[in-house]
């Protein structure tokens, strides 16, 4: 047996360096080191790409997940109110994830503008699925206290009214903003933050949940078929709204400056008429495109979720 899965296994990656030499020449690459992810599932509502990893051969998977919805990034409240929405899901899991964190399990939130939510989930493969489940089974059922919010709020308030004390932080903010199609610029949703209320926060979620979709990827020790239960059972546990399709979702962009150009920043604290007026950008979509969404100038690459309130952050 021992032979004939190690037989089996040289096929495959012989079969693997033929595809990636393949795809090397239609790309017009000079090589391609490893498969791209197969797409295994395409339905309304949910989206799933997967790679098994045949190389370290060790129980551990990540898995993104991507929510996306037609309210995010519509306007400086949607934006406000998305941002205190997740930083409430944070404290509200914060003894859950520590000792998920203790058992070699851990997740990353971050708001990617309109692009939608990004969670990471990353551990063992075998217990990955009851966190992923935890994560959007809180997000789905909310029941935040009015302790939490008044810690993440206050929190988040003086983030927000901090933007600008470091020169250098707020001068990359401004280069990421320029480079963002719709964006809100933090100046004119940070009063959106001070006004919210927890209400209004529980009504977006409802809203959000109403018409959306999700879009999962799955890379290691979790073979194509578990995958796709895991994800299904996700896809469930946000609803029956989680039926959109990915053309009902809108989509941003990044924008191409002229080269050799010079930028001038307007005046941004009045809020225009409409998002694709590029009026601002929020708080968290400090270089969406980049990667680095969810971070105001001065605030570091996400956390470890070892316990530190969310409302510690920034």
């Amino acid at each position: 047996a021992a032979h004939a899965s190690a037989a089996d296994a040289a096929s495959e990656a012989a079969a693997e360096a033929e595809v990636c030499k393949g795809l090397a020449a239609e790309l017009g690459l000079p090589v391609v080191l490893a498969m791209p992810p197969a797409l295994i599932h395409d339905s309304p509502g949910l989206r799933i790409w997967h790679k098994l990893d045949r190389v370290f051969s060790t129980p551990r998977v990540v898995m993104y997940l991507r929510l996306t919805s037609p309210v995010l990034g519509t306007s400086p409240k949607a934006v406000a109110l998305n941002h205190l929405m997740l930083k409430l899901l944070d404290d509200v899991l914060n003894e859950d994830t520590y000792l998920a964190d203790v058992a070699g399990l851990h997740y990353h939130l971050s708001p990617e503008g309109m692009a939608g939510i990004e969670f990471k989930v990353e551990g063992f493969s075998h217990r990955l699925p009851l966190l992923a489940h935890r994560l959007l089974s809180s997000l789905a059922m909310g029941g935040p206290s009015q302790a939490n919010w008044d810690t993440v709020h206050e929190a988040l308030v003086r983030k927000y009214r901090n933007m600008a004390m470091e020169v250098i932080k707020q001068a990359s903010y401004e280069r990421l903003f320029a480079l963002t199609r719709h964006a809100w610029h933090w100046s004119v949703v940070a009063p959106h933050v001070e006004a919210a209320t927890l209400a209004e926060v529980e009504g977006f979620v409802r809203e959000l949940l109403q018409k959306c979709h999700l879009e999962a990827f799955v890379h290691g020790n979790m073979d194509a078929v578990e995958a796709k239960e895991v994800s299904e059972a996700l896809q469930k546990v946000l609803g029956p709204g989680c039926t959109a399709t990915t053309t009902d979702m809108p989509r941003d962009a990044t924008i191409i400056l002229p080269s050799s150009s010079d930028l001038l920043a307007l005046n941004r604290n009045s809020e225009p008429g409409s998002s694709s007026g590029r009026g601002a950008a929020g708080a968290e979509q400090q270089g969406a495109q980049s990667g680095e969404a969810d971070r105001a100038p001065g605030e570091s690459r996400g956390r470890s979720q070892r316990g530190t309130k969310a409302s510690n952050a920034g």
